[in-house]
């Protein structure tokens, strides 16, 4: 068979079904032989744009990560846990499946968790207790965003979602100041 004159595959193309393929069976039903059928295709010509199926993933985390915003911190440290969570919890509400992706490994880094601990300090956290508070809310976002009130997504369900989500990060938030505040009246001591 002749080679095709314009390119059938891409990078983007294969991520974007890689993750389609995530969304219908999970994590552990991307097989790249699963999708190169998906595509069309040999699984060897996937090897041509991604190494390996853990590229294709780095992808996806890449892909998911652009939309976790970390620039909120300006205002104070729980406006910016708030848009950061926010933000994150958008990013894996639609994809719930793939939030293992992102928060595994070294795809971690791509949340924004690193930069949200440093903002931390800068906000007067101590370093073990940034690392908490920011483990904490990402803890919240994974397991909102992986345990979706319904197993098909409706209206009802994402609007129950979504406040059953703010509800918890508001509480969790609260709960930090008093925290924040002690910590700060010990190093002002």
């Amino acid at each position: 068979m002749a080679r095709p004159k314009e390119a059938i595959l891409s990078r983007n193309l294969i991520r974007d079904q890689a993750l389609a393929i995530i969304d219908e069976d999970g994590l552990d039903g991307l097989t790249m032989r699963k999708l190169a059928t998906r595509l069309g295709v040999q699984a060897a010509s996937l090897y041509s744009h991604f190494p390996n199926k853990e590229a294709v993933l780095g992808a996806i985390a890449d892909r998911l990560a652009k939309r976790i915003d970390v620039g909120g911190f300006a205002d104070s440290w729980q406006e910016g846990l708030r848009t950061w969570a926010n933000s994150y919890y958008s990013a894996m509400h639609w994809h719930p499946k793939a939030a293992p992706v992102v928060a595994s490994g070294s795809l971690d880094r791509l949340s924004g968790a690193d930069e949200v601990h440093t903002a931390l300090l800068d906000h007067g956290w101590p370093d073990r207790e940034a690392t908490m508070v920011a483990a904490a809310t990402r803890y919240l976002v994974l397991g909102a965003a992986s345990t979706p009130a319904a197993t098909e997504p409706d209206q009802f369900a994402d609007t129950i979602d979504q406040a059953s989500f703010t509800l918890a990060l508001d509480a969790l938030i609260r709960g930090f100041e008093p925290v924040h505040a002690s910590l700060s009246a010990v190093r002002s001591a």
